[in-house]
């Protein structure tokens, strides 16, 4: 006759369910957040200083920027990951996330822009109404010298330097 344990329920099961994460499913969250501080890193250093970092971590950044060997940038990583374990990662997410909506809206402008400079190069007069209805304030007289003097250039270069100043002048009227 084998003998069986007697076991109280109320006793052998707890209240909560710990949850003991696996070795990898903590070397993915540090993976994770070690390309959250690659970004952080690559950040220019005017979008660095909007996102709100403890000092510890912005310094760890700076110097993560000064460092030129691989391997060592590479620790350093490693070391903004384990500072990065103790800070909320959500906010910097949501910063850097706007940071990226922005840069996509920034290249779709100038995707824009360009199309209307393709537009004045192929058409003339024709794109000049159209983009006088979309830009009422801007000077008329100037789009048109300035895409005459771009069609009379006969160097690439030059043509090149003027339809710039075209696209300047579009991308500045469009920021207003």
């Amino acid at each position: 006759m084998s003998r069986e344990k007697y076991v109280d329920p109320k006793i052998s099961s707890p209240p909560f369910k710990e949850t003991i994460k696996s070795k990898s499913a903590l070397k993915r969250e540090m993976v994770d957040l070690q390309k959250i501080g690659l970004d952080l890193v690559e950040l220019p250093a005017k979008k660095l200083l909007k996102v709100e970092l403890p000092d510890d971590l912005r310094e760890s950044i700076e110097l993560a920027k000064k460092i030129k060997s691989r391997e060592g940038k590479r620790r350093q990583i490693q070391h903004i990951g384990k500072i990065m374990r103790s800070v909320d990662v959500d906010k910097i997410l949501i910063e850097l996330k706007f940071f990226d909506q922005e840069n996509l809206q920034y290249n779709l402008q100038k995707m824009n822009i360009e199309k209307k400079v393709m537009r004045l190069i192929s058409c003339g007069d024709k794109a000049i109404d159209e983009i006088l209805i979309e830009f009422p304030q801007i000077d008329r007289k100037r789009l048109r010298q300035l895409t005459r003097q771009m069609k009379k250039e006969t160097l690439d270069a030059k043509r090149e330097i003027a339809r710039k100043k075209i696209f300047t002048y579009l991308m500045e009227l469009d920021s207003y």
